[in-house]
């Protein structure tokens, strides 16, 4: 029965990154819709809550001015997120790996990952494979990584147990 928990991990990160592909695999056009439809609803929650009273020009604006942060922001968060489920997997798999290297592969896995799919959007219509993206990638995943150890590293100190103690 426990390997249910080795199957579930594996199969998280084989939904994630084909999650991945998907977003990646969408023509420049039809990622930019997506990107700019977000970007609106930020500003029209904003509006609504604070009560700016923008106007549809001044929403519009607010929302273009706002898209290469917020897409960069959902590039770090995708791959925090593959990081942390690779973290998983291989907490699964090697436990007698020392705490260190997990996180190393962890990272190398999801750096890894967001240079291949950096590539594999170069096939696509309207698409640039970026070495930047990469960079913003990896530094996702770097920053989930961290606050999972800070995270592990209080609950020991706080004298907990259990099976996260190997992280």
């Amino acid at each position: 029965m426990k390997n249910w928990k080795k199957v579930v991990s594996v199969l998280a990160v084989i939904g994630w990154m084909c999650m991945i592909f998907h977003y990646s695999d969408q023509p420049a056009a039809e990622s930019t819709k997506i990107s700019d439809t977000v970007c609106y609803r930020i500003i029209n929650t904003i509006d609504s809550w604070f009560s700016q009273g923008f106007t549809s020009a001044q929403k519009e604006a607010y929302a273009e001015a706002i898209t290469y942060p917020v897409r960069k922001a959902a590039h770090m968060t995708e791959y925090a997120v593959l990081a942390v489920l690779i973290l998983n997997v291989l907490h699964q798999f090697l436990r007698h790996m020392h705490r260190r290297s997990y996180y190393f592969l962890a990272q190398a896995g999801a750096s890894l990952y967001a240079a291949t799919d950096e590539f594999h959007q170069r096939f696509v219509p309207g698409r640039s494979g970026n070495l930047t993206d990469v960079g913003i990638d990896s530094v996702g995943a770097v920053v989930a990584l961290l606050i999972v150890f800070c995270i592990i590293k209080q609950y020991k100190k706080r004298g907990h147990g259990g099976s996260s103690a190997s992280l």
